[in-house]
């Protein structure tokens, strides 16, 4: 749409537009591709910025091990939807249902917690625990004697 409305500045014919960029068929078209570019794109494209933005949040959240509700994912929608100035987005349970399907977002109870940091080498942790042992084993000795 920016290209088009770059293109089709006061002066330039409708038809050489038209020969530019065959998709506009009408005059309206290029009023409204103004509009558009005016309220940086038009609602599809600033509901699509929306969602881009609540899974990069969602993302970087687990990726940092925090638990993510619904609520919090309602709440950053409504953030970005107030930034993008997207009048009477409400972040309903059909939104957020709808959410989760498309990015295959599933809610689960977590009754373990493991990151990937904690099992990093076998090895490291044998010798930790060998260490340990001894160490245990020398302050045993130490309170019987």
């Amino acid at each position: 749409m920016q290209r088009v409305v770059d293109f089709a500045r006061s002066g330039i014919a409708f038809a050489t537009v038209q020969h530019a960029f065959r998709r506009v068929t009408h005059p309206m078209q290029l009023k409204r591709f103004r509009e558009y570019v005016a309220n940086n794109g038009n609602c599809w494209q600033k509901l699509e910025r929306v969602e881009h933005f609540v899974l990069d949040r969602f993302r970087s959240a687990c990726d940092n091990n925090v638990p993510v509700h619904d609520l919090d994912v309602k709440r950053w929608a409504l953030f970005q939807a107030k930034i993008e100035n997207i009048d009477g987005f409400k972040a309903s349970d059909y939104w957020l249902l709808n959410f989760k399907k498309r990015n295959g977002i599933f809610s689960r109870k977590v009754t373990k917690f493991v990151s990937h940091r904690e099992v990093v080498d076998k090895s490291i942790i044998k010798q930790t625990v060998d260490d340990f042992a001894a160490e245990a084993t020398k302050e045993y000795t130490k309170i019987l004697a």
